[in-house]
């Protein structure tokens, strides 16, 4: 049989509490062997004048001693019941039914991205016309959406700081939509510091690694383009790698400046830095690819795809079966059977009499 637990079980500790108010409130009201009526007890016998009511008061005056255990047990019992049972009803008692089904398995993808003033710059051809970093690095990351269906995507943004742009979510749609918003050095600076970026990711998952649940799988999207020399990315990838974290890097941009276009951004172009993010893909035990156009990162897809698929582990969760209703019906059949019974004896005492 199932076992019964109760919600609100708080209101349980209160029935000591209620009952010793009740008791307090008849003595004061009446003394310990006084007679009680309650106050709403009589506004019905005003209002609903029923004969054999009218005839109750005359009757228990004269009523025989065979009845009088019945008239001490309601009024000690009656109203401690009620009391009792309404408490149990407000704690919300239940009993547990069938389990619910575990989630489903799945991937956990979270896509770093670069946000520095560098996408701005305009190194790729696509159909004869220049195009920016930031308009590749949105078709990568689209594409990469529709191709991982039933996993949980997420976006990490940064220049000079790193933040959560969306958590972990199955809703794809809202990924796609967040992704719009991105715009090159709005968000968190005109520079890019990866190192920084990389701690943001050991700060935040780390200690997820070392639970039962399989830590995300990190794809870093960047250029590299003048990083901060704060704190060296290859060794913060490499802390991420001894806490179980797997970091794959794709490079954004041309790898030399012969790409340059010509104009004002040739003040602040600089190539892709690949060298660099192929150390910090193999001091995190991931790979590295390089976003030469749009076609250019299925190898990095069927690797994600072949990422082992996780579940969590939630504890064990059961269909929970009120049984408040059947505790109040407990309740309303006393009320019942509290106001019906006296009437029964009424009847027996007038024959009697």
């Amino acid at each position: 049989m199932a076992e019964i637990a109760f919600k609100h079980g708080l209101w349980l500790s209160f029935i000591p509490v209620s009952l010793a108010l009740y008791a307090l409130a008849s003595w004061r009201r009446d003394g310990l062997c006084g007679s009680f009526a309650m106050p709403w007890q009589a506004l019905v016998h005003r209002v609903y004048r029923h004969p054999l009511l009218a005839a109750t008061a005359s009757v228990n005056a004269t009523a025989p001693l065979r009845f009088s255990w019945y008239r001490q047990a309601v009024r000690w019992l009656a109203w401690p019941i009620l009391l009792i049972l309404v408490h149990i009803a407000l704690a919300q008692p239940y009993r547990s039914g069938e389990k619910l089904p575990e989630p489903p398995a799945h991937r956990d993808i979270v896509f770093v991205v670069d946000t520095s003033v560098s996408l701005v710059l305009r190194d790729y051809l696509l159909e004869g016309k220049r195009v920016s970093r930031e308009k590749v690095l949105k078709d990568v990351l689209a594409r990469f959406i529709d191709g991982l269906h039933g996993n949980r995507l997420g976006l990490i943004a940064f220049s000079e700081r790193a933040y959560t742009w969306v958590p972990l979510t199955v809703d794809h749609d809202l990924l796609r939509y967040q992704l719009a918003r991105l715009q090159p050095a709005r968000l968190t600076g005109r520079t890019s510091r990866l190192g920084e970026a990389l701690l943001y990711l050991a700060r935040r998952y780390a200690d997820g690694a070392r639970g039962t649940q399989a830590p995300p799988v990190f794809v870093l999207i960047s250029d590299a383009n003048r990083p901060g020399r704060e704190i060296d990315p290859r060794v913060a990838a490499a802390w991420l790698a001894d806490k179980g974290i797997v970091l794959h890097t794709i490079a954004l941009g041309a790898g030399s400046r012969a790409a340059i276009e010509g104009g004002p951004s040739d003040l602040i172009y600089q190539p892709m830095n690949y060298q660099l993010l192929e150390e910090i893909a193999a001091a995190a035990h991931g790979e590295f690819f390089w976003a030469r156009d749009r076609d250019s990162l299925q190898d990095a897809l069927a690797l994600i795809r072949q990422t082992a698929k996780s579940t969590a582990q939630p504890l064990p969760e059961y269909v929970e079966i009120p049984l408040y209703q059947w505790v109040l019906g407990t309740a309303l059949l006393w009320i019942l059977i509290w106001q019906l019974v006296p009437l029964l004896f009424t009847r027996v005492e007038m024959a009697a009499s």
